[in-house]
């Protein structure tokens, strides 16, 4: 178990962390949510110790934590470019105190999980940003760490290698990995998280389940195509509307004021084809 209790850090007023607190197990995933300047990065640092935090504890199973707990992969771009891949995997991987048959066989499962064998001998200045982004993960996973931070994992990732990530998280969760993740992409890790810690101003404004937050918040979203005059804009319980190309998406401050208006536009305008959605990480963090 994973706990982070009482956590101060601070900067100057209001910059950093205060009175962080959360607990999370085995083959769980957290969603750290946040504008810049929210303390996610103060957050990170402190749970990998690279800053020492003003109070509270940071422990795993009641222990005080050690780097190699830990895997990391930062927002920013962080290789040796004239390296080849295998060389800085090879060389990280021997700072985390791995043995050579260990390196090697941790290196090939990875490298084929991520569907990146193919770049063993080329240099990291060859490689695309998203192959890059392959070969920092591998590097912050391959000692098998108990506890993994992903910074903005899906930065500079297509598609498809954006699918495979997803898919990586999955299977660090299903071995039992206690993850804590960032992005601004919403949409992309909302089905991985168990839980979600919201940061504003330093502080935690909010967490635990997206299922608690959205009872809690109880916002809803009724969304149509082809309505760009916001037909509905000033009905009672319409506290905004956002228009998105040809879709128009009314939200609501409640379950009750959406029922209401989704009957109004069944029976005026006999519209079939809306959509009606709770809250979304998206709509959280918009929100902020």
């Amino acid at each position: 178990m994973f706990e982070i209790n009482n956590v101060t850090k601070l900067y100057k007023k209001n910059q950093g962390i205060q009175n962080v607190s959360f607990t999370l197990k085995k083959g769980q995933v957290c969603a750290i949510v946040g504008h810049n300047g929210s303390g996610k990065s103060t957050l990170f640092k402190s749970c990998l110790n690279l800053i020492n935090v003003d109070e509270g504890t940071i422990k795993y199973n009641n222990e005080p934590i050690f780097p190699l707990l830990f895997g990391y992969l930062p927002e920013n771009r962080s290789v040796i470019a004239d390296l080849k891949t295998i060389e800085l995997i090879d060389l990280l991987a021997k700072l985390k105190k791995m043995d050579k048959e260990s390196i090697q066989k941790q290196c090939d499962y990875w490298m084929d999980q991520l569907q990146c064998a193919s770049l063993k001998n080329k240099k990291l200045k060859e490689c695309s940003k998203g192959n890059q982004q392959k070969i920092q993960l591998i590097c912050a996973i391959i000692h098998s760490p108990k506890i993994i931070i992903l910074d903005e994992p899906f930065s500079g990732l297509d598609i498809d290698n954006t699918r495979l990530f997803q898919k990586t998280i999955v299977k660090l969760k299903k071995m039992g990995k206690i993850i804590m993740l960032s992005s601004h992409r919403f949409e992309e890790i909302e089905h991985l998280c168990d839980m979600v810690c919201v940061l504003k101003d330093s502080k935690v404004i909010m967490q635990g389940t997206l299922t608690d937050i959205k009872q809690l918040i109880n916002k809803q979203t009724i969304t149509i195509s082809e309505d760009s005059n916001m037909f509905y804009k000033d009905e009672k319980g319409v506290i905004d509307v956002v228009l998105d190309g040809n879709l128009t998406h009314y939200v609501f401050q409640n379950e009750k004021a959406c029922t209401k208006v989704a009957k109004i536009m069944v029976e005026e305008r006999n519209l079939k084809s809306m959509k009606i959605s709770s809250l979304t990480l998206d709509d959280l963090y918009g929100g902020l």
